[in-house]
């Protein structure tokens, strides 16, 4: 048989080529084997091998001559001076191992949570009232955890000093330092809150009553919030003892941050009890037991187990369930209230109280900022342009001194509150669902103009008065870190109807910039709120709802009453929260996905098409010569 020319033998070996190449990316892409390697660790552990093989000339160890000048570690006596510096930093204050990566798993099998979001969550499970940590610390998909195996822990630099005046008292005296997260979140380090956002707002007749019954620790406890202006309401205090004032009603449908604060450094154990009075007639009541260490304690060899053994509430000091509230009691409109499309004026939903968050998100590839609606007990998330928020003519204050940046002392500005009013719309900011596995680095937030009657000021309060922080003061710009969820004051000077037209800005993880334009419609004070619906004659509000997974309802532009019926649906097949804590590496992984195998897989389709096509190419080359020699 002749040889193949020199053409034919090229086109040869680029078909051989093109061909082992796709049916390598082929069995990559499949996760296969390829050659003595998997796609896991193949490509890395290759090259690491070959420097292995090349430390066979371990004869290069073979200068053991080297080490000979061993005596030179005959100079030992250096050695003695040694004590004396190791046993300087004994005395400092590293009682145990605390210095520990938030989800960390301790010796015992408890989950350290150190930095994020949490809450104390009131849960109804088969008509019993169970309180669960709910995790969103690692991700925006909430972990449920049983608080038995579960550490929250306070890091030492969370510190603070007690003010002076008497409202503060209870903290200790004037001037001493103490361990302290507060209401407003702090980076890196814990948020813990509390919510009866899981129980069906219609399950209880007034919420969910909250006390605490023991404490065992090395210093006292307290657990207070303050109100815009830096007033402190006190919840908790050991300072007085424990008694029946220890006792506060978490609202239905509530979810709220306070400040949690520790004497001392070390492990307390705080024995908890929680009530309600169901709409049946029926109590639902529930003991649990929080393990939190503060400071340097230690929490790898930290036994929640241990703790709820160290405390008992006493008999018979189950709280009372809150009484039932009157439904028609300080709200003006039911919280969702929807306006049908009439000849001149756009369908909208007006939000007039509940839980609100100008979410930034990733739909579809791009940025998008909704407003997170959770004013029904179901999450929503809404498109600013079909959504009206109200502000009610409640929100009514008189500023203080002290808050200059706000406005004159005796000021009157009508403000959206920092700390949850169940009356008013509380409405914050959230970028929980953005990660460094989607994004790259913080989203820039700006105010692009503002059309109202008055001026607009968003503002953090500090934990004892005061502004802590100027968010945006008419026009401007903000920074929100990746996965944050943040609530502050809106003051809004005048009464009436205010367009907020805003851009959110981020880098996605492939580098490519994404940014949302988007207008908040806020009625504020004795106005009609329908008078802000004004728009295309007839146009529906665009909804979306909480799951991403579901396509239809992320791409679809549906009414209010459409989603809402979808949103009765999914809420009625879900079974509730989810009692075994997940794995939040493995979440994250998930929500990020893996475009490899899909990559190679086409890369390798188009390499079989490749070799396939030259194959033809070469054949019929040859059949065209003379005699179909090659």
């Amino acid at each position: 048989m002749p040889l193949p020319s020199r053409p034919g033998r090229r086109r040869f070996a680029v078909n051989a080529t093109l061909i082992v190449g796709a049916l390598t990316f082929g069995a990559l892409s499949l996760g296969l084997p390829a050659g003595a390697s998997s796609w896991s660790g193949g490509i890395e552990e290759s090259p690491r091998a070959t420097p292995e093989s090349t430390s066979t000339p371990e004869p290069t160890s073979t200068p053991d001559p080297t080490s000979t000048p061993d005596p030179t570690s005959t100079p030992e006596p250096t050695s003695t001076p040694t004590p004396t510096p190791t046993s300087t930093p004994t005395p400092t204050p590293t009682p145990g191992h605390w210095d520990v990566d938030n989800g960390t798993i301790n010796d015992h099998g408890a989950v350290v949570l150190n930095d994020g979001h949490v809450d104390v969550a009131a849960t109804l499970e088969e008509g019993r009232l169970v309180s669960k940590i709910k995790d969103t610390t690692q991700t925006s998909e909430a972990v449920w955890r049983d608080p038995a195996d579960t550490v929250l822990q306070i890091l030492p630099h969370a510190t603070a000093t007690v003010p002076t005046g008497d409202a503060w008292e209870f903290l200790g005296a004037a001037g001493a330092r103490f361990h302290q997260v507060s209401q407003t979140q702090q980076e890196g380090l814990l948020w813990p809150g509390w919510s009866t956002e899981s129980v069906p707002a219609p399950a209880t007749s007034g919420g969910v009553s909250w006390s605490l019954a023991d404490i065992d620790g090395p210093g006292e406890f307290a657990l207070y919030e303050t109100d815009s202006f830096g007033q402190p309401r006190v919840l908790f205090s050991t300072r007085d003892g424990v008694s029946g004032a220890d006792a506060f009603t978490i609202p239905r449908n509530t979810h709220a941050h306070g400040s949690w604060a520790f004497s001392a450094e070390g492990v307390y154990c705080l024995a908890m009890q929680r009530a309600a009075q169901l709409t049946g007639g029926s109590t639902a009541s529930e003991s649990f037991v929080l393990t939190i260490a503060v400071g340097t304690a230690d929490v790898m060899d930290l036994d929640p187990a241990e703790c709820t053994d160290s405390v008992e509430p006493a008999p018979g000091t189950e709280p009372p369930p809150p009484p039932p509230v009157d439904p028609g009691a300080g709200v003006v409109t039911p919280p969702a209230h929807e306006v049908a499309a009439t000849q001149c004026t756009a369908a909208a939903m007006i939000l007039s109280a509940g839980h609100i968050d100008y979410a930034t998100r990733l739909v579809e590839g791009r940025l998008q900022s909704l407003i997170g609606d959770d004013t029904s007990g179901s999450k929503v998330y809404r498109e600013p342009a079909g959504t009206v928020l109200w502000l009610k003519p409640s929100a009514r204050v008189t500023l203080p001194a002290g808050f200059g940046q706000v406005g004159a002392p005796g000021q009157t500005v009508w403000q959206v509150p920092q700390t949850q009013n169940p009356e008013l719309i509380w409405l914050g900011w959230n970028t929980e669902s953005l990660n460094a596995g989607n994004t790259r680095g913080a989203v820039r937030w700006t105010i692009d103009a503002v059309s109202g009657p008055g001026s607009v000021k968003i503002y953090l309060s500090g934990s004892f008065g005061g502004v802590q922080q100027m968010v945006f003061d008419g026009r401007g710009a903000y920074s929100i870190p990746l996965g944050v969820h943040a609530h502050g004051n809106w003051a809004f000077s005048a009464e009436g109807v205010y367009r907020i037209t805003s851009t959110q800005t981020a880098t996605l993880a492939d580098g490519t910039v994404s940014s949302d334009t988007e207008t908040l419609v806020i009625v504020v004070g004795d106005v009609d709120p329908r008078s802000a619906t004004g728009g295309v004659c007839g146009a529906p509000a665009a909804l979306t709802f909480t799951d991403d997974e579901s396509e239809e309802l992320q791409a679809a532009v549906q009414s209010p009453v459409d989603v809402a019926a979808i949103v009765r649906d999914r809420s009625a097949a879900d079974a509730g929260p989810e009692t075994a804590a997940e794995n939040p590496a493995a979440i994250a992984t998930a929500a990020r996905g893996s475009t490899v195998p899909l990559l190679l897989g086409i890369l390798g389709a188009l390499l079989l098409v490749a070799a396939a096509g030259s194959g033809v190419l070469w054949r019929r080359a040859a059949t065209s010569r003379p005699g179909g020699a090659p």
